[in-house]
C-alpha cells in the first residue's frame, strides 16, 4: 500500500483527471498479490483515503474524492486487480512477459472503463471520453510495458 500511496503523489496536473503513477502500483499489486490480498490492499487504500488520510493523488483525501470525478477510477482499481489475479492463472501464451503485459493492459482498460462510466455522469459520454480516457490510452500502454521490464 505504501507503493500505491507514493505513486499516487507523482502526478501530471490535468483537468478533470490527472495522470499519475497510481496505476503502475495497481498493476504491480495485480501481478504480485493473490486475489484476496490484492483486493483487500486496494480496499484498504480507499478506506484510508475516505477516513481522511491523504493517500490519494496530490495528497487528497475524504469522501469528496470517493464521490468526485476520480471515483470511477478508484472503483476500477478494485475490479482490475480482482480480474487480473483471476486471469493470472489462465496462461494466454507461453511467453510470461507477454502474459503480464496483457494482464496490465486488461487492468488499464477496466480502470479507464469504470472511470469513463462515472465521469460520464458529470461530463456526458463524449466529454468523459475526451477528458478521462483518451489522454490515458498512450500512458496506459507505456506503463503496462514499463512495469513488466521492472517486474
Amino acid at each position: 500500500m505504501a507503493l500505491l500511496t507514493i505513486c499516487s503523489q507523482i502526478v501530471t496536473p490535468m483537468k478533470p483527471i490527472f495522470i499519475s503513477l497510481q496505476t503502475v502500483a495497481v498493476m504491480f499489486i495485480g501481478l504480485t498479490y493473490n486475489k484476496t490480498t490484492a483486493s483487500l490492499t486496494i480496499l484498504s487504500y480507499i478506506t484510508l483515503g475516505a477516513m481522511g488520510i491523504p493517500v490519494f493523488g496530490e495528497f487528497s483525501s475524504g469522501l469528496r474524492i470517493l464521490f468526485g470525478p476520480t471515483a470511477g477510477y478508484l472503483a476500477g482499481f478494485v475490479i482490475a486487480v480482482y480480474i487480473m489475479t483471476s486471469l493470472e492463472d489462465k496462461i494466454f501464451t507461453s511467453n510470461k512477459w507477454l502474459n503480464q503485459v496483457s494482464l496490465c493492459l486488461i487492468g488499464n482498460i477496466i480502470i479507464m472503463s469504470f472511470g469513463w462510466m462515472w465521469l460520464s455522469k458529470l461530463l456526458g459520454p463524449s466529454g468523459a471520453f475526451y477528458g478521462g480516457v483518451l489522454p490515458f490510452i498512450i500512458p496506459g500502454i507505456i506503463k503496462s510495458v514499463l512495469i513488466n521490464w521492472t517486474y
